[in-house]
């Protein structure tokens, strides 16, 4: 999208719509612009079976009729006042028929672009591009499927992939040098922590350990879409692993 975006000379703005009272009252339209609305409840459509949707938890507090009139307003927007405008309206979803057929007209919702699953050497491509293609060496950019198949199979949750490309990142600092195939083979077997082994606990590493996952339950809490205080919270050990919130 900012690819494109620029391309058209546009700037892109996004809007949280569920549970907001006014997710287009931010924008500025004086100039071109593309609006990514994060998909979402209020897209209706054949949605009332799916316990997760679009990756989250569904909204407890989720409102019908809330996200009916906010489909009313877009509509009447996108034919009233910004019609002709360069404006551009951009979702993402996962089937067709998770959007409401009353937003699937002329001058609304009326273009499809279907992104197909990416092979081996894409998922690289991706990986190396957001971490910066000039770290790497030759090697890992002349044959990306080794470094894609790593992905894929090892690391298949975007979490683990930012802390494996933020470590890649911080080695190439660190060391002056491009990342090579033996740097992404020990990250990969590893792990992308400095230490070698886990040491023993002591009171003192436990209490530390407490704190630190603690962070991740309040990071988790307050990056969480409705702020949802946790009802209940744990530490527990897994396997190598001092401490897993």
């Amino acid at each position: 999208m900012p690819a494109i975006a620029a391309s058209a000379g546009m700037r892109i703005e996004v809007a949280e719509v569920d549970g907001s009272d006014d997710p287009l009252g931010h924008l500025g339209l004086g100039e071109p612009v593309m609006i990514f609305l994060k998909p979402g409840e209020w897209l209706g459509g054949q949605l009332a079976e799916e316990g997760n949707l679009f990756g989250r938890a569904r909204d407890p507090r989720f409102s019908a009729a809330t996200a009916y009139a906010f489909r009313r307003v877009l509509a009447d927007l996108l034919m009233g006042p910004w019609r002709g405008r360069n404006i551009v309206i951009v979702t993402s979803i996962e089937r067709v028929n998770q959007v409401d057929p009353f937003l699937r007209a002329a001058g609304l919702f009326d273009r499809k672009v279907g992104l197909p699953a990416l092979n081996s050497e894409a998922r690289a491509r991706v990986f190396m591009a957001e971490a910066g293609t000039h770290r790497f060496d030759e090697q890992v950019q002349r044959y990306p499927d080794r470094l894609g198949g790593i992905l894929a199979n090892q690391l298949d949750c975007h979490r683990r992939r930012g802390l494996f490309r933020q470590a890649l990142v911080r080695k190439h600092r660190a060391e002056r040098r491009p990342i090579r195939e033996e740097d992404i083979m020990e990250y990969a077997a590893y792990g992308t922590t400095a230490a070698d082994e886990a040491l023993p606990p002591t009171p003192e590493s436990l209490w530390g350990t407490a704190v630190h996952e603690a962070g991740h339950a309040l990071v988790a809490h307050l990056d969480s879409r409705d702020r949802v205080i946790p009802a209940y919270c744990s530490v527990l050990p897994r396997g190598s692993t001092a401490g897993m919130m």
